[in-house]
C-alpha cells in the first residue's frame, strides 16, 4: 500500500453452542474484525511468503485490525525460512480494541520504521467461547507476533497505544515450540 486505506468498525455477534441433544446451551461472543491490509499463505513449497507492506496510511475504525499477515507456509528444505514478513514505513492507526499489525505463522519477520496509534483496549463487556477468545485476546496490541519456530519484531519507529494495552508482543504461537522469538 502506497496510497490510503480506510476500513470501518469490526463487530461482535453472539452465537450458541448446542449440544449433541439440541438443547440450548449458553450464547458467546464472536468478533469479526474490520482489517485494512490482509495478506496469508498457507502449504508446502520453495518461496511461499505472505508479504505485506504498508507505505502509506492505514486507518481502521473500532475492533480492527491495520494489517495481518498470516505466514504458513512450510518447506521441509529449509523450517526457518521466512514465511510472513510485515512491514510499515508509513501510518496505522485503529481505534478502540483494535491492534496496529496482527502476524502468526511458522517464520515471521515484522518491521515498524513508520507510525502506529491504536486506542485503549476494554473487552471486558464480551462474553467469548473458549474457541473465540483468541480473536479478543489479539486486541489492544500494537504489534503482536506469534511463531511457530522463529520470530523477529523490531521497531524504530513510533507505537503509541492506549489504556490496557501492549506496544509489541513477540511470542511463541504454540508453547513448548519453537527457537526463538
Amino acid at each position: 500500500n502506497y496510497g490510503s486505506i480506510t476500513v470501518g468498525n469490526g463487530v461482535v455477534g453472539t452465537d450458541v453452542i448446542f449440544d449433541p441433544t439440541y438443547t440450548y446451551s449458553n450464547p458467546y461472543d464472536r468478533l469479526f474484525k474490520s482489517v485494512g491490509m490482509n495478506v496469508g499463505t498457507g502449504g508446502q513449497g520453495i518461496g511461499v511468503t505472505a508479504v505485506a507492506v504498508n507505505s502509506g496510511d492505514i486507518t481502521t475504525g473500532d475492533l480492527s485490525a491495520g494489517m495481518i499477515i498470516g505466514g504458513n507456509s512450510f518447506n521441509l528444505y529449509d523450517p526457518t525460512r521466512i514465511t510472513g514478513i510485515g512491514i510499515n514505513d508509513g501510518t496505522i492507526t485503529g481505534g478502540i480494541n483494535s491492534s496496529g499489525v496482527i502476524a502468526g505463522g511458522n517464520n515471521l519477520y515484522i518491521l515498524n520504521s513508520g507510525s502506529i496509534t491504536i486506542g485503549d483496549k476494554d473487552v471486558s463487556g464480551y462474553n467469548p467461547h473458549d474457541f473465540t477468545e483468541w480473536a479478543f485476546e489479539e486486541t489492544g496490541h500494537g504489534i503482536i507476533a506469534k511463531s511457530d519456530l522463529v520470530g523477529q519484531v523490531a521497531n524504530d519507529g513510533t507505537i503509541t497505544t492506549g489504556d490496557n494495552t501492549v506496544g509489541i508482543f513477540n511470542g511463541m504461537r504454540q508453547p513448548g515450540r519453537g527457537y526463538a522469538s
